[in-house]
């Protein structure tokens, strides 16, 4: 009879209620699908390299090597009541090696868009490449095919119109 008298004195009192176990939340949360910045990374991503001289003269004429890097942009609107939504952004950049009888000026290529995420990145639905170290570049050594097929779809993106538009038309 005391208890009846306490829920009815406590307006917030809730009993406790066990929620079944197919309810409860899971331990490890299902990770969020690949976008298309992992997608990219895991396919051109055949041999992290290291930048010398050497290694760019004894590169086959087949390949071609690809530097990608994040920039972070802190938030354009800090409010300071929410957390700050920073603008994180995947570039890429192809640039064929000395072998390869190609006109040095055709043998870099423009710097592409990959993905832009905006959010916080230790948020779980966050990409693997937002955790990178801003302004710092990886450089992978990839087959020339698979590139010219990656910027093919990259070109399609709303991300990069004006660059394809502008390379298009003058």
């Amino acid at each position: 009879m005391s208890s009846m008298r306490f829920m009815m004195a406590n307006p917030f009192y809730t009993p406790h209620i066990l929620v079944p176990r197919a309810h409860r939340p899971l331990a490890n949360p299902i990770p969020p699908p690949p976008d298309p910045g992992d997608r990219l990374i895991k396919q051109l991503r055949t041999a992290e390299v290291t930048c010398s001289c050497k290694t760019r003269l004894r590169t086959s004429s087949d390949q071609a090597f690809c530097e990608v890097w994040m920039l972070r942009r802190n938030d354009p609107k800090p409010d300071g009541f929410f957390a700050d939504q920073d603008v994180h952004c995947l570039f890429v950049a192809v640039t064929l090696p000395i072998n390869c009888s190609i006109a040095y000026q055709e043998r870099a290529s423009p710097v592409a868009i990959v993905d832009k995420f905006v959010g916080w990145r230790g948020n779980l639905d966050a990409p693997t490449w937002a955790r990178w170290e801003p302004d710092k570049a990886h450089l992978f050594l990839s087959m020339r095919a698979a590139v010219a097929e990656v910027f093919g779809d990259l070109a399609l993106t709303e991300h990069n119109t004006e660059v394809v538009s502008y390379l298009l038309f003058h």
